[in-house]
């Protein structure tokens, strides 16, 4: 049996939608694994947050030492930390003393009504100067007119120059329009005019600004002085947000055995250390699945486009019109309707994008085991080859199953076949 060139071509453009549209959908799930990605440095910070605050949990003496000696960090021994609050109470409280002498402070309610009253007037002057000159602005060819100077001396487009009767015209227009509100017959009055209003426009513009600066100035000074006073009143919140920040800053260069090592024998420090360590890992597997997999796959895509698109060109040729094709020869052209494998393998990287982003249990991972964290996240139901340390480990260990869940929880698709 053989195809006329026309049914052809008819298949070939029905091939062509149904990868167009296969792309968009694929386009879908990389800009979802893509804020997925970024979602995980926000989680990450949490992760670090969370491990300060159980290595830190409350300002005592006897725990601070004990933290300070466990990190070899003396910056939060109790006796420096005592001092540094102190030392922060003290300037807070000089800031405190500062501001409340100060005149925006003392007068800020006196400012404030004049700055509105201010407003109020300018913006009533204001008003009308605006109307004014957007109407001009708004006419066709004002600027243009302005700018050749027209209806002055200074004008030197001639009659047979192409612009002359249209600057004629629209000034005429714009005489017209505008001349009898203003009070004046001609177009030089008109620009004159327009000078002056948008010269005053800009000048009370410019003092609306000024007032609106100064009350912003007064809202500074009044909001510094709000966090001042805030400061002062929950100084220990203070310190102790501080110890934490300088405890996340000594941990964050350490490499990963030599952090999980310091909190070896603190369970719940241990157990944040891995949940820092797991996002990372599920950061990095999901950075894999948009770069690696998914791009390799529209890459594929792109490539089969190219190619039914030069076979399009040539069936067009004349030569091939009336010619009739074997259907062999139509199938190794066109290729095969992968329309229900495309949908297995968009179903297939949605299973692992949901299994990664999903993922929670940070304790089953144990440091030290030849377990990779993509085999407890996956329970070794998914392909992992997409990722350079599942793929350099080979085949034979990362199906390994690190903890059992119901066959139906997950489809096992280690079978599949993607391509």
């Amino acid at each position: 049996m053989s195809l006329g060139t026309p049914k052809v071509l008819q298949q070939l453009e029905g091939r062509l939608q149904q990868i167009s549209l296969e792309t968009e959908q694929l386009h879908r799930v990389q800009r979802a694994i893509g804020a997925d990605v970024s979602r995980q440095d926000a989680e990450i910070e949490s992760a670090w947050d969370h491990l300060a605050e159980v290595t830190v949990p409350a300002l005592d003496v006897a725990l601070l030492d004990a933290v300070a000696a466990r990190l070899r960090l003396p910056a939060v021994s109790a006796q420096q930390v005592i001092a540094r609050r102190q030392a922060t109470l003290t300037q807070a409280t000089n800031r405190r003393v500062n501001l409340l002498a100060d005149r925006r402070i003392q007068d800020a309610e006196a400012i404030e009504n004049e700055v509105q009253i201010r407003i109020a007037e300018l913006d009533e002057a204001l008003q009308p100067l605006q109307n004014s000159t957007s109407l001009l602005e708004a006419a066709p060819l004002f600027h243009e007119l302005l700018a050749h100077r027209y209806g002055t001396d200074e004008y030197t487009m001639r009659f047979w120059q192409l612009g002359y009767y249209s600057h004629w015209k629209h000034g005429d227009l714009i005489v017209e329009a505008h001349g009898p509100r203003l009070g004046v017959d001609n177009f030089k009055a008109i620009a004159a005019r327009y000078v002056d209003e948008k010269t005053a426009l800009e000048q009370l513009q410019r003092s609306r600004s000024a007032l609106l600066d100064r009350r912003n100035e007064v809202k500074r000074v009044q909001a510094e002085l709000a966090e001042v006073e805030a400061s002062i009143a929950d100084i220990d919140t203070v310190t102790l947000r501080a110890v934490r920040t300088r405890v996340k800053d000594h941990l964050r260069p350490l490499a990963e055995d030599t952090l999980l090592s310091v909190f070896a024998n603190d369970e719940a420090g241990l157990l944040a250390c891995k949940r820092i360590i797991g996002v990372g890992k599920k950061k990095t597997y999901l950075s894999a699945l948009q770069e690696v997999q998914l791009k390799g796959i529209l890459e594929e895509m792109r490539a089969t486009t190219t190619k039914l698109a030069r076979t399009r060109t040539k069936l067009g040729r004349s030569k091939n019109a009336s010619r009739q094709w074997p259907e062999a020869e139509v199938e190794r052209m066109l290729g095969q309707d992968r329309r229900d494998r495309w949908t297995k393998r968009r179903e297939r990287l949605s299973d692992t994008r949901t299994r990664i982003v999903e993922f929670h249990h940070y304790d089953r991972w144990s440091p030290g085991s030849d377990i990779l964290w993509w085999d407890v996240m996956s329970d070794g139901r998914l392909d992992g080859d997409f990722i350079p340390e599942v793929r350099a480990r080979g085949p034979s260990t990362h199906q390994h199953i690190v903890n059992q869940t119901p066959a139906n929880d997950w489809r096992d698709d280690r079978s599949f076949d993607a391509s």
